[in-house]
């Protein structure tokens, strides 16, 4: 679920291919006949919605991040999970919107130290959820190299455990959903205003 926004990379990329599954590096000199290119980029880009769909079955949320950082692809799962498009999990606020507000400080310490590195990592953290309640994950991102040992992508997996988690007290639990709420509604009216900024312009 997590992941900073900046450094976003092109929109183009995402409709061309899915830029969670990147196509390893060739460097055997090989030869192609031009008309059979393609056919090839069109199984290529079969498999990999194939691989897509396979990965949208898996009953975790899983988000794919550049190596700043910046989210470019979320399964399924992920976005039901809170009610966003992916639009919405690329959004600079993303993390404002889903996690608990004392949770944050602290995730963001974790994250841009883990990014710096090229080990995986991992943290505990509550998700908001389109039903109103939050509910802790564990949060596990591992790194996907070059041949060069070079990060490309960080792959982000979220495991609810909230059942594991001791029980809260509820008149807690009210009032950070309650929060959760208010802030939610300031987002939504946020939105809608910049919107219709944007279309009176």
């Amino acid at each position: 679920m997590a992941p900073d926004t900046h450094g976003a990379e092109p929109q183009a990329e995402h409709h061309e291919r899915n830029p969670a599954f990147p196509r390893p590096p060739t460097h055997e000199a090989i030869t192609i006949n031009i008309d059979d290119v393609p056919l090839m980029e069109a199984k290529l880009r079969q498999e990999e919605q194939e691989l897509g769909r396979i990965v949208d079955l898996i009953p975790q949320t899983i988000v794919v991040l550049n190596p700043n950082g910046k989210a470019i692809y979320a399964n399924r799962v992920a976005l039901e999970y809170r009610g966003l498009s992916l639009d919405g999990v690329r959004a600079d606020e993303f993390r404002a919107r889903v996690f608990h507000s004392e949770d944050i400080q602290k995730l963001s310490e974790n994250r841009q130290k883990g990014l710096s590195q090229t080990v995986p990592f991992e943290n505990e953290q509550r998700a908001f959820g389109k039903d109103g309640r939050y509910r802790w994950f564990l949060i596990r991102y591992d790194p996907l190299f070059e041949e060069n040992g070079k990060v490309i992508r960080w792959y982000v997996t979220g495991t609810d455990i909230e059942d594991r988690k001791p029980s809260c007290d509820l008149s807690s639990q009210l009032q950070d959903t309650s929060t959760a709420t208010r802030r939610d509604s300031s987002w939504n009216g946020l939105s809608q205003a910049q919107t219709g900024d944007h279309q009176l312009g």
